[in-house]
């Protein structure tokens, strides 16, 4: 029986398959092993309360996913073990951990992270500080009261003193 990558009656040898796995490896900058660390890929957006990040992150189980705040970072961790029986001719498939960091700075309340995991993508929501939370600003008809009330009996006395 031929095996099912003869094309043309070519049987690829395993120094075929290195030799294109280190190709692949220069034109991509990745490696196609299991020793590889993974950096997952991402989206981040902003919503008025929260930062919400999805990684894709498919083949690795919930228990295998750690996310963890220290100081100022965000860490999310992960491994993905290969399934191979040990007949494996080429692979394309990603194993091994995977880890992703982000800054969160002062913007975050870092007791406020919830995170999810379904169908291969880990969605984290931060919630937003207080501070930068968007609030919003009630516009006055007059001048008569808060800071604006005081700046312009300032210019006023200033005013009547110039005039004197």
């Amino acid at each position: 029986m031929r095996n099912a990558l003869d094309f043309w009656g070519w049987s690829p040898s395993r120094e075929a398959f290195s030799f294109l796995e280190d190709v692949l490896e220069q034109r991509e900058g990745r490696r196609f092993h299991s020793a590889a660390v993974v950096t997952p890929a991402c989206d981040v957006e902003e919503t008025p309360t929260h930062f919400l990040i999805s990684l894709d992150m498919p083949g690795i189980s919930k228990e295998n996913i750690q996310v963890e705040v220290k100081d100022d970072q965000l860490f999310v961790t992960g491994e993905k073990k290969s399934e191979s029986s040990g007949s494996r001719q080429w692979t394309e498939r990603s194993y091994g951990k995977y880890h992703r960091a982000f800054t969160l700075g002062q913007a975050v309340q870092k007791d406020s992270i919830e995170a999810v995991y379904r169908d291969g993508v880990l969605r984290i929501a931060l919630a937003k500080a207080e501070e930068i939370k968007p609030r919003p600003i009630a516009v006055q008809s007059d001048d008569k009261s808060g800071l604006f009330a005081k700046l312009f009996q300032k210019e006023n006395k200033e005013e009547a003193k110039s005039l004197n």
